[in-house]
C-alpha cells in the first residue's frame, strides 16, 4: 500500500550471451524462429505455457538426423526460416512440411548433414506447410527454467532469434550414422479427426462435420477458421487440453495449440486427436480443411488429462 510500484518483469534470457561452444551465427532471422526443446510440461498452475514443438514429430525426426535423443533444443521456424553461418564443423538435420534445409544454397533435403566452418546454412520456404525444424549434433545450449529450455513469450522466459545471434553446442557429439528421409507426398485434403471435448453436443459437432472450414489466422496459441457456424458460449474458466476446439459466442471454431493460454471460459464440443495435433501446426492462411470424428476405441475421460 506503501512505495513505489515494482518494476515490470522483463524477459529472461535463456541462450547464453557467450556460448562455450559457438556453432552457427544467425546472419538472417527468420519470421519466428524459437529454441524448443520437448516442453514445459506439468507447469499450466504456475502460468506456463505448454510451449514445445507444434509439429513434434518433424522435430523428433531432425533431431533423430544428428543422433539426438528426442527433445534436445533445436529450432523451429515458421513461414521464413533463418540464415546462420557455421563457425565450426557441425553435423545439422531439418525436417517438417514447411521449410527444406540449403547449405550454400544447394538444397539437402531431410538427411545427416555434415556443415564445414564458413558455409551458409539455411531453411527455405517450401510453400506447403508452415514450419520447419533445424536440428544440430549436440543440440543447443541454453538455460532450464521449470524444467524446460523452452521459450514462451507470454511467460517472458527467451525470445525469438535475431540477427547477431550465435547458437552454442550443448555438448560435442561424435558423428554417428547418416540417415536419409524420403517423405511422402502430402495430401492435399486436410481432414482432421476429432473427439468428444468438455462440453460435447450433437448440435456443434454436426455442425463441426457439416462442411469444409478455412483457416483465417495462426499462431503458435492456435488457428482461426472460417466455416459453417458452430453452437458455442461462455462458460467458467477452466484449463483446455491440447488441441481443443474451442468455439466463442460467435461461432468461428480455434484449435488451440501448444501455447494455447492456461485458462478459458469457452466451450470446447471437441478436441483433436492427438496423432493431428502436427498437421494442425502445418496449417496455412487460406487452407481447407475438414473435420470428421474418430472411430478408434478411446478412454473416455482422455481429455482431462491436463499435462
Amino acid at each position: 500500500a506503501t512505495g513505489a510500484p515494482p518494476p515490470l518483469p522483463t524477459v529472461r534470457e535463456l541462450l547464453p550471451a557467450e556460448p562455450q561452444l559457438p556453432a552457427l551465427e544467425v546472419v538472417d532471422a527468420g519470421a519466428f524462429d524459437l529454441v524448443l526443446d520437448a516442453g514445459r510440461l506439468n507447469q499450466a498452475h504456475h502460468g506456463m505455457a505448454q510451449s514445445g514443438p507444434l509439429d513434434a514429430p518433424a522435430a523428433r525426426l531432425a533431431n533423430r538426423l544428428c543422433g539426438n535423443a528426442p527433445g534436445t533444443p533445436l529450432v523451429e521456424s515458421v513461414l521464413t526460416g533463418p540464415t546462420l553461418r557455421a563457425l565450426r564443423d557441425v553435423v545439422v538435420g531439418a525436417a517438417g512440411a514447411g521449410l527444406r534445409l540449403e547449405v550454400d544454397g544447394d538444397p539437402v533435403g531431410v538427411a545427416t548433414t555434415r556443415v564445414r566452418a564458413g558455409s551458409m546454412v539455411r531453411l527455405r520456404p517450401t510453400g506447403t506447410g508452415a514450419r520447419g525444424y533445424l536440428a544440430v549434433a549436440g543440440g543447443i545450449e541454453s538455460d532450464v527454467v521449470l524444467g524446460s529450455a523452452s521459450v514462451d513469450r507470454f511467460g517472458l522466459l527467451g525470445r525469438p532469434l535475431r540477427a547477431g545471434d550465435v547458437l552454442g553446442l550443448a555438448q560435442e557429439a561424435a558423428h554417428g550414422e547418416r540417415l536419409r528421409v524420403a517423405l511422402p507426398t502430402p495430401d492435399p485434403a486436410v481432414v482432421l479427426r476429432l473427439r468428444p471435448g468438455p462440453q460435447w453436443s450433437q448440435a456443434a459437432q454436426d455442425a463441426l462435420l457439416a462442411a469444409p472450414f478455412a483457416v483465417t489466422i495462426g499462431d503458435r496459441m492456435g488457428v482461426r477458421l472460417a466455416g459453417p457456424e458452430v453452437p458455442g458460449g461462455e462458460l467458467l474458466s477452466e484449463s483446455p487440453p491440447p488441441g481443443a476446439v474451442q468455439v466463442p459466442a460467435g461461432g468461428a471454431p480455434i484449435l488451440l495449440l501448444n501455447d494455447r493460454m492456461r485458462s478459458a471460459g469457452y466451450d470446447k464440443p471437441c478436441v483433436l486427436h492427438p496423432a493431428d495435433l502436427a498437421r494442425a501446426a502445418q496449417l496455412r492462411t487460406g487452407d481447407a480443411i475438414r473435420f470428421a470424428m474418430d472411430v478408434e476405441p478411446h478412454p473416455v475421460p482422455w481429455y482431462r488429462d491436463l499435462s
